[in-house]
């Protein structure tokens, strides 16, 4: 199974989440980079991944929202099919 590890804190904003992603995802060149589109994209997964998630301490979550609502789609997601695998640390 592939991993994939998001650090918050080498993402200077939500762009640069969705293109990390849609690249070692293997997005579609349509990919429209927004919460929907990364809902539809997770849900078409084919191969299994295991996604680690590392937040920063919780004090801090209201500097970075839109990780919060990327990482909420990503839960989603997990919970909904059996191809995508979650673990967030904080």
């Amino acid at each position: 199974m592939r991993e994939l590890r998001l650090y918050e804190t080498d993402f200077p904003d939500a762009r640069s989440v969705h293109d990390y992603l849609a690249e070692h995802l293997g997005f579609p060149s349509y990919y429209g980079a927004n919460l929907a589109a990364l809902q539809d994209c997770l849900e078409d997964l084919e191969d299994p991944v295991s996604i680690v998630v590392e937040r920063v301490d919780e004090d801090h979550w209201d500097e970075r929202p839109w990780f919060g609502r990327i990482c909420d789609v990503l839960i989603r997601a997990a919970r909904e099919g059996d191809v995508l695998h979650l673990s967030i640390r904080r």
